[in-house]
């Protein structure tokens, strides 16, 4: 005995088959939910424009304004504690993209500035800035944003003592 088995694959009503119901059906989901992604996409995009871009602008001012209070002609040939201070609080301070720290610290090398500036300079420099600051400090909290600050200057100040210290003994 021969038994087949007939199937029909089409919709009662339209003639659509069962197959192509579905993937229509799939096709309607992923595009409401790759829809969405991309509204929600936008929507978080602007909003993050809207809130750093301001940021970014009174940060590259701000640096300006410490960079131009301190031109590299004014920094002193004699290394001193205040010195290496003042500087480590400076480049804490600047916002400078990344890699942009290496090339001023070479910079500054080749023009002259005592090695312990440098140093300071080369370990505070885009690790934290004021933009870092502003972001930070509204986001988290103020003293979660002074502490890392002040953890950033620390380290700038270490590294610049010990190269004096190395250097030429303090």
């Amino acid at each position: 005995m021969n038994h087949v088995f007939h199937c029909s694959s089409s919709h009662p009503l339209d003639g659509t088959s069962h197959a192509a119901t579905a993937s229509a059906r799939v096709a309607i989901v992923v595009a409401a939910l790759v829809s969405g992604t991309l509204r929600q996409y936008v929507k978080n995009l602007l909003k993050l424009a809207l809130t750093t871009i301001p940021f970014m602008i009174l940060a590259a001012l701000l640096g300006a304004i410490v960079a131009e209070m301190f031109p590299v002609q004014e920094i002193p040939a004699h290394v001193t504690f205040v010195g290496i201070v003042l500087v480590a609080l400076a480049g804490t301070f600047l916002p400078v993209p990344i890699a942009f720290d290496v090339a001023a610290a070479f910079i500054l090398m080749t023009r002259g500035v005592p090695l312990p500036y440098v140093v300071t300079l080369l370990c505070t420099l885009g690790a934290f800035s004021i933009y870092s600051v502003l972001i930070v400090g509204r986001t988290m909290s103020w003293k979660t944003t002074a502490k890392v600050f002040g953890a950033v200057m620390a380290v700038g100040i270490l590294a610049g003592v010990g190269t004096a210290v190395m250097q030429h003994g303090f």
